[in-house]
Order: C-alpha cells, then sequence, then structure tokens
C-alpha cells in the first residue's frame, strides 16, 4: 500500500490530525458506510505502530471481511471513497481552524436563509476581529473587503433607498487589495527572473506606480503597499539605493504590516538584492545580510516548521565568514545544524563547514571537507568549484587549477537550470581568476607593456558595476592584494 495515493497524504499527516482525522471517519455524519469507517481505524493504527509501513491491500481486506474472499474491484473503491473523504476532511478541519474561511460562509448561508439579522451578529463578530489589527497584507485587505462586501449587502436589504457608506470602502479596499496582490506577483516576477531561465510580462506595472504616487491617496497610506512598491522598485532597477533604506525603514515602523511568511518573503528579497550587489564588488553588504538574517532570527521567521533549508544555512554561514564573525559563525553552523531537513543534513554541513575552513585560510581542510560531499544540485556544485578553484589558486597548484577551470566552464556553458544572468556571472567569475591566476604567477616571463594591458583590463572589469560576476569582493580583494606585492 505504501504507493496508494491515500496512504501518501496521511503519511504526511501529524500524530494530531491522524487522530482528528480518525475522529472525523468514525462520525456516521460523515461516513455513513460502515466498512469505510473500520478501514479508517485500520490503517490509524498500522500508521501510528509502524510509521510508512502499511499492510498489503489482501491483508487489509482479511480485517475488514475476514470470512471472504479478496475482492480487488471492492477493496479499490473503499480505498477511493476513503480518499474522498480525506480530502473532505482536510477542508472540514481547515474551517475548524480558521475562522476568517469559516465566517463569510455562515454569513452567506444565513443570509440565504433570509435571516440578515442574524448574519448581522456574525459579522459584528468578525469585524470587531479585525477592526483594530494592525496587519496591512493582501489576506487581510481580502478580508476587510470582504467584511465591507457583506455589509453592503446588508444595509442594501434593510433599505434600499438609503445611501451606505460601506459601498464607498468596499471599493477602496477591492483598490488596494488588487493593487497590493498585483505588486506581490510583479515582485516574485522580478526576482525569479534573476534565479532560473524566462522572462514575464509586467503590464501593469508602470500604471501602478503612477497611480499611487500621484492620485490616490487610498493607497499611498497603505503601508504594505508602499512596502512592496519600494521592493518592485528594487527588483526592476537592481541599484535603486533609495529603495533599500525606505525598505527598511517601513518594516521597522510598521512591523506587524504583513503576516510572518510575507515579512519573511520580503525579507528574502532584501537578501537576493544584496547578493546582487556584492557580486558588483560591493562588499559593505555584507553588513546588512547579516543583520537581515539576525532579525529574521530575533523574529523568530528564520525556522520554517522548525526547519532551515541548506541555502539560508548556507547564505548565514557564508556572510558571517566574509565578515570573519568566527566565534558567531561556527555557533550558528553547530547549533543550527539539527534544524536542517535530513537529507540536507550532512552534505550541508560539510560544504559549509569547508567553506569556513577556507575563509580561515585552512586550506587543506576544507579541501578535505568539500572531498566528502556529494553535490546534486547546479548551485551548490558551483559553490564548491568556486571554492576549490579559489583555493588552487592560493596554493599555485597550477595543473589542478587548470583542469577544474576547464571542466567548470563546460558544466556552466551547457547547464539548462541556470538563467543567462546567473550564467554569465559565473563564466566571467572564471574569466576574472583565470586572468588574476596569470597575473600571480605568469606575468613574470611577459614585458612589461603585456603586463600594463592585462592588469589594466582586469582592473577595468572589476571597477566595472555594470560587469556582474560572481565573488566580485574576493576578486577585488586579491587583485588589490596582489598589486600591492607588485609594488
Amino acid at each position: 500500500m505504501k504507493n496508494i495515493l491515500l496512504i501518501q497524504v496521511l503519511q504526511q499527516f501529524s500524530p494530531v490530525q491522524i487522530k482528528s482525522w480518525s475522529d472525523y471517519c468514525q462520525s456516521s455524519y460523515h461516513l455513513t458506510n460502515v466498512n469505510l469507517q473500520k478501514l479508517s481505524q485500520v490503517l490509524q493504527s498500522h500508521i501510528n505502530q509502524r510509521g510508512s509501513t502499511i499492510l498489503d491491500k489482501q491483508a487489509t481486506w482479511q480485517q475488514l471481511h475476514p470470512d471472504s474472499a479478496y475482492r480487488a474491484s471492492t477493496m479499490n473503491n473503499y480505498l477511493s471513497d476513503l480518499l474522498q473523504a480525506t480530502y473532505a476532511f482536510l477542508a472540514h478541519d481547515e474551517l475548524q481552524r480558521k475562522e476568517d474561511t469559516s465566517f463569510p460562509l455562515q454569513i452567506q448561508a444565513l443570509l440565504d436563509l433570509g435571516l440578515p439579522l442574524v448574519a448581522q451578529r456574525i459579522l459584528k463578530k468578525w469585524k470587531g476581529k479585525w477592526e483594530d489589527h494592525p496587519e496591512q497584507g493582501a489576506t487581510a485587505l481580502n478580508i476587510r473587503y470582504q467584511i465591507a462586501s457583506f455589509e453592503d449587502t446588508i444595509e442594501l436589504l434593510a433599505s434600499k433607498r438609503k445611501h451606505t457608506t460601506a459601498l464607498q470602502r468596499k471599493s477602496q479596499l477591492l483598490d488596494q487589495y488588487y493593487t497590493l496582490e498585483q505588486l506581490v506577483n510583479y515582485c516574485n516576477m522580478l526576482s525569479r527572473q534573476h534565479i532560473v531561465q524566462g522572462q514575464y510580462d509586467l503590464p501593469y506595472l508602470k500604471e501602478i506606480f503612477s497611480k499611487v504616487e500621484t492620485s490616490d491617496q487610498s493607497l499611498q497610506f497603505q503601508s504594505a503597499i508602499n512596502i512592496y512598491m519600494a521592493l518592485a522598485r528594487l527588483l526592476q532597477s537592481e541599484n535603486d539605493d533609495a529603495s533599500f533604506p525606505f525598505l527598511e525603514e517601513q518594516l521597522e515602523k510598521y512591523p506587524d504590516a504583513l503576516p510572518p511568511a510575507e515579512k519573511r518573503t520580503v525579507y528574502n528579497f532584501l537578501l537576493n538584492y544584496c547578493v546582487q550587489r556584492i557580486n558588483l564588488g560591493e562588499t559593505h553588504y555584507y553588513q546588512k545580510v547579516l543583520a537581515i538574517y539576525r532579525s529574521l532570527l530575533e523574529e523568530q521567521l528564520l525556522l520554517q516548521d522548525q526547519r532551515i533549508s541548506q541555502w539560508t544555512y548556507t547564505n548565514i554561514i557564508t556572510s558571517g565568514s566574509r565578515l570573519k564573525a568566527w566565534e558567531w559563525t561556527e555557533n550558528f553552523l553547530e547549533t543550527y545544524r539539527a534544524y536542517l531537513p535530513a537529507q540536507d543534513q550532512y552534505n550541508a554541513y560539510h560544504y559549509n563547514l569547508a567553506a569556513l575552513r577556507y575563509e580561515q585560510a585552512n586550506y587543506d581542510i576544507a579541501l578535505q571537507g568539500l572531498h566528502q560531499v556529494e553535490f546534486t544540485d547546479a548551485f551548490y556544485h558551483l559553490g564548491a568549484k568556486s571554492i576549490q578553484l579559489k583555493i588552487y589558486y592560493q596554493k599555485e597548484e597550477t595543473s589542478s587549477f587548470q583542469a577544474l577551470l576547464f571542466a567548470t566552464r563546460q558544466f556552466v556553458s551547457r547547464n539548462r537550470q541556470l538563467s543567462s544572468l546567473k550564467k554569465n556571472a559565473y563564466l566571467n567569475f572564471l574569466k576574472l581568476i583565470k586572468q588574476l591566476f596569470d597575473l600571480r604567477y605568469e606575468a613574470r616571463y611577459w614585458n612589461l607593456e603585456k603586463q600594463q594591458h592585462r592588469i589594466q583590463k582586469l582592473q577595468d572589469r572589476l571597477s566595472n558595476k555594470a560587469y556582474t560576476a560572481n565573488y566580485k569582493d574576493w576578486l577585488s580583494q586579491e587583485q588589490e592584494k596582489l598589486f600591492e606585492k607588485k609594488e
């Protein structure tokens, strides 16, 4: 039964959910078929006792019908019907846990029964919950829009000739909700274009900017809209220095404007922006990166379901290492290792330990650590190869450097997962580290004119902010060290 869809769903339930599901299935109101009730008990028992080890269909049939021969078609029907009942349970559970999902259904049902005064009592309770609520995200605006819509309906039923203020409020909230939701979508589109191949159309972004900034006061003073406006400008321009501090100011000024999941997303967008600036050689953005991660830790937004992704874990350790915050970084690396998903824990820990040792100039230990890790993701793979190249550069291991440089260039050129921007940044890094390697170890064999030409070419590319390359900060630092020695 391991591959049966019903079993796959149930295996994702928490113990509390399994108990609630079983209670739901035992209710004759929800399930009238006694055989389905028995089947739910059998599955609950085996999931609780053996985790993912479930009896096969024939063994389960014998528990349901010990005196009858196995009938595959009937057993399949049982499983299919119980799966549909499980879907219904998930919807029921959602209604039980989320008042904001349940309230509009209750109000509409009462209105359909011709009981507007009773519906108004439920609406008053719902409105009271949100009247002084600080949250201004898309979900909150949608809820407030629904409340205003029901208020208008009930007022209209009470007096068809009466002017209702709820209608105006409903219209404003719909404008705010649409504007914010579209900005959120555009921010996601702009961000993803930097990560994977593909472009998105943004047909109304300029119109939204114009509407918010020049005409509509109800939009201008909406904190969540201001946050996403600044974020969209930041992601669109890639070098909008004014939007970044404004975003930081808004997040600090209105800490409860966005729900935790949305706030975490905004922080992630900011982190992506910082990485782009770092790749342009602006190393002071490492301070901002670490500050953002510390804010996520303090606000308890870093962990999701008591888990941290391998990429977040890696980015935090990289930021701490670049700032030489050795004690804090090592403590984080060890403490949060336990919060990594089980399937990622070994690789992520050993990769980042090796990366930390590289930053501490323990090159041999770093190489040994990297050799323990098997990389299956393109971005992770390239991170490891980049560290190896930097180590071979520091240790003057020419043959290893040249062989790895060639293999990595081939890997990047042929990889279809990388966006054109990411691919270009990796290939430019490979060009620049090759130029740096040649200047360090081969320049003594060149004439003065060739040396000066190569030096100037490297300096021009590193100083050009439009020339994107990964690890540009490291390349710039190594270039400075190299020229200090020459002088």
